[in-house]
């Protein structure tokens, strides 16, 4: 996990983390959901073997999101 980088708009600022998306760091990108207005979920499109696996992961997270109403539609 790094700090990526921090914008300053007026009163709000942007805090931007890269929490990796390894299998093994993916549990903890739970703990920084509560504390986060958005999540910006990059995907690496040079590789396109991992591409189905990013939409599942990416589908997973929503649904977590969604269950812990921190995501609502």
């Amino acid at each position: 996990i790094r700090l990526v980088g921090r914008i300053d708009l007026g009163r709000d600022r942007l805090i931007l983390w890269d929490l990796g998306g390894q299998e093994g760091l993916r549990t903890i990108w739970e703990k920084y959901y509560s504390e986060s207005n958005a999540i910006l979920f990059v995907v690496d499109s040079a590789d396109p073997d991992h591409l189905q696996q990013a939409s599942e992961v990416f589908g997973e997270s929503l649904s977590h999101l969604h269950s812990q109403h921190v995501y609502d539609t």
